[in-house]
């Protein structure tokens, strides 16, 4: 069913969580998500245009019970819950089958074109803007939008930010000064790289009836959808149009092995059908409920203040976050800065010590920076 205002929106955005502790805090992490996606929206005037469907994925307390959420994004955002009898029936062993999650909210989605994120990705206002610019046809890359396979890289925010369960604004503001300074991760093969966006035009999920809905594990899931598609549609690389607009709240400790405890699925890119699944993809023949946000529950009031830290009264706090952008991405830039002029000095002062009486007089002045 289309939003309230009865208008078909022209971009849906799927993503999945559950209410738990996974990794730290994926409620508040989400909450800033939606968020600030709903604070882009209404900055460029499309509250009419977006649609935002989460699927609560066996949560025993619903999400939308539980997130405090801001005007634009209780209108833009709805809830698709999944009993958690039906995910234990459906997932088999896989603690969480994201392939059924996105495909069931993929499936109800009423948008024009949908676009598949992770639950702690914000999209970026740029994004948006050059997406309703295109669509509008007021910019036009040599891109066919409705037939092609459009996929975005996303920027890390870093954990130690991100870990502080920090406040809304501040991550808004972090984002407006760092966002252009902030890694996008990457991987050697484009495709394999995390995903900021997968965006594609509704009538391709229909054909190709979503993702896999056997690789019910962890990984691949992109990489299976894009190489199933790319011989009818090209893979486009969005996030070079748009400044890789988007950006993950990182909940994985840098100083940690990056691994993952849950199961890998089968990485197979060969002899792969277009459309792999039954009629019955994305869950379509459970009876399964899309509701609205029905607003935080004053018994909840003090678990989402507990998510959402009050905002600092320290007027160094985004500063210092700042700081630790530039030691953590601009450390090698720091390094060569600072080493390269001190190298020849360095050569310098060898050379002088084993020819000149004033050996030791150089020795005492470049003691501590050599």
């Amino acid at each position: 069913m289309p939003l309230e205002s009865e208008k078909i929106p022209r971009l849906s955005f799927v993503l999945c969580s559950r209410n738990d502790n996974y990794m730290g805090n994926p409620v508040g992490r989400l909450e800033i998500a939606l968020n600030y996606l709903a604070e882009n929206v209404q900055l460029l005037g499309r509250e009419e245009e977006v649609e935002v469907i989460v699927t609560d994925w066996g949560s025993k307390v619903p999400l939308k019970d539980v997130l405090n959420l801001n005007a634009t994004a209780a209108k833009i955002t709805r809830f698709l819950e999944v009993p958690i009898e039906v995910v234990k029936e459906v997932q088999k062993d896989s603690p969480f089958a994201e392939v059924l999650a996105l495909n069931a909210a993929a499936r109800r989605a009423n948008g024009q074109y949908i676009g598949r994120i992770d639950q702690d990705t914000l999209a970026g206002e740029r994004f948006l803007r050059f997406f309703f610019e295109w669509i509008d046809g007021k910019n036009s890359p040599n891109v066919d939008l409705q037939r092609s396979f459009l996929f975005s890289r996303r920027r890390q925010i870093p954990f130690a930010f991100s870990n502080k369960n920090p406040h809304f604004d501040q991550v808004s503001q972090f984002i407006r000064w760092c966002g252009a300074l902030l890694q996008v991760e990457t991987h050697s093969e484009f495709l394999w790289s995390p995903v900021g966006i997968m965006l594609l035009h509704k009538d391709i999920w229909e054909e190709c009836r979503g993702y896999d809905e056997r690789l019910l594990y962890w990984g691949w899931m992109e990489v299976d959808m894009a190489y199933r598609l790319q011989h009818r549609y090209p893979v486009v690389d969005l996030g070079r149009m748009v400044g890789h607009s988007f950006y993950h709240l990182e909940h994985y400790d840098p100083r940690l092995p990056r691994k993952t405890p849950r199961k890998m699925n089968p990485m197979i890119s060969d002899g792969l059908s277009i459309s792999p699944n039954e009629n019955t993809w994305g869950l379509i023949n459970y009876p399964l409920i899309i509701q609205s946000y029905s607003g935080c529950k004053a018994e909840d009031a003090s678990e989402t203040s507990q998510r959402s830290v009050a905002k600092s009264n320290s007027i160094f706090y985004v500063p210092a976050s700042i700081v630790a952008v530039a030691l953590a991405y601009c450390g090698r830039l720091i390094k060569d800065v600072v080493s390269v002029p001190l190298k020849p000095i360095a050569r310098a002062y060898r050379a002088i010590r084993q020819t000149s009486r004033y050996g030791e007089y150089f020795r005492r002045i470049f003691r501590s920076n050599i």
